[in-house]
């Protein structure tokens, strides 16, 4: 069964999304995702693991969070259990695309949405979701539907490539 967790973090996630951010450093570094070239790494908030937003822009920053919950179901079973989360946390929410793909050779599922924010703006959603290992990764890139759609962020969705969670870190080995 699908934790509670993501359902819990859907409105703090749409709340993010809508309101602008206290820039503070992300470690992408750390992450299974490369970020778009110049945008600033945001503090995430509890349950996220990265946030980062586009640098030029005023009033509501285009942006990519990154995250990931333990699952058992296939990325595209996962995607469809969020789309009914999503339908029943945004106001007015609509479906795009929904299709299978791949990142760094894994299955994935691709799916568009959009949804109106609180100011009554039209908020388009693209999000990416691998399962790797037992994790869902996905990383969701938002932005304004009067603001251009930047092709380095949609390039970013397929860097989106998980972290092998059993395998763990080489150890040190002493001089």
């Amino acid at each position: 069964m699908r934790s509670d967790v993501i359902h819990a973090l859907m409105p703090r996630l749409f709340a993010l999304v809508c309101c602008a951010f206290a820039l503070t450093p992300a470690y992408a570094d750390q992450l299974p995702f490369t970020p778009p070239e110049g945008w600033t790494g945001v503090r995430p908030p509890a349950g996220l693991l990265g946030v980062w937003a586009h640098s030029g822009d005023v009033g509501f920053r285009q942006n990519i969070v990154v995250g990931r919950e333990r699952t058992q179901l296939t990325a595209s079973a996962f995607d469809t259990q969020t789309i009914k989360q999503l339908r029943a946390a945004l106001p007015v929410f609509v479906l795009g695309a929904d299709q299978y793909t791949t990142t760094c050779g894994h299955p994935a599922h691709y799916i568009s949405y959009a949804s109106t924010n609180k100011d009554g703006q039209r908020i388009m959603y693209q999000h990416m979701t691998a399962v790797i290992n037992g994790y869902a990764w996905f990383a969701i890139y938002a932005k304004l539907a009067t603001q251009p759609s930047l092709p380095e962020a949609r390039q970013a969705l397929t860097t989106l490539c998980g972290m092998d969670e059993r395998v763990p870190p080489p150890a040190a080995v002493p001089p």
